[in-house]
């Protein structure tokens, strides 16, 4: 069971990430989302790749979980990064990625109401809209990836610093951005 009262520090005294600030826990969140959203984004395009259908490396898929989204988790991560450092790695991966997805929900939402604020009233004999229709499928499509997305990605950031994830996290960086630079070139030849 998940103590979100705990009494003791989650992370052992020393850990890296501790002593970070909030900035340096954001651009590592940012990079740490970045390479679980190409991780994921690579591995839904090859799922893809053989049954003809539309290849998901020339949608705006790629660059929505690569860029755009881990930089609303970075924003995330600035603003709640230290106050998660007092429960376990876990519980951390976990409250983020629902932190996270409420944020998001909440960044569409205004940008949805802004949006039929802006566009006025419809035309007789148009169909449109309310402002928030499209929040129930952001939430019932995405609701689910961006979570894990940001869960795993903050969990990734986390373990990052330590001795043996700087072994692991830099080269795996490095050679997912390019594979992932190389299948969207490829993609979009």
């Amino acid at each position: 069971m998940v103590d979100l009262q705990q009494v003791e520090p989650g992370l052992p005294d020393g850990h890296p990430w501790k002593t970070y600030s909030r900035w340096s826990m954001a651009w590592r969140t940012f990079l740490g989302l970045s390479l679980v959203g190409m991780i994921g984004t690579l591995f839904f395009a090859l799922v893809t790749l053989g049954n003809g259908s539309l290849n998901l490396m020339e949608s705006f898929l790629p660059y929505i979980f690569s860029f755009y989204f881990p930089l609303i988790c970075a924003a995330t991560a600035a603003v709640v990064g230290p106050w998660l450092t007092r429960y376990f790695p876990f519980s951390q991966s976990l409250l983020f990625g629902g932190i996270t997805v409420v944020v998001v929900t909440l960044v569409f939402a205004v940008i949805s109401v802004w949006e039929s604020i802006v566009s006025g009233p419809c035309d007789p004999g148009t169909l449109c809209s309310a402002p928030l229709d499209g929040m129930f499928w952001l939430i019932f499509v995405f609701g689910f990836p961006m979570f894990l997305n940001a869960s795993i990605g903050y969990g990734v950031s986390v373990w990052s610093p330590t001795r043996r994830g700087r072994k692991v996290f830099w080269p795996l960086l490095i050679g997912v951005v390019v594979v992932f630079a190389a299948s969207l070139v490829i993609a979009n030849i």
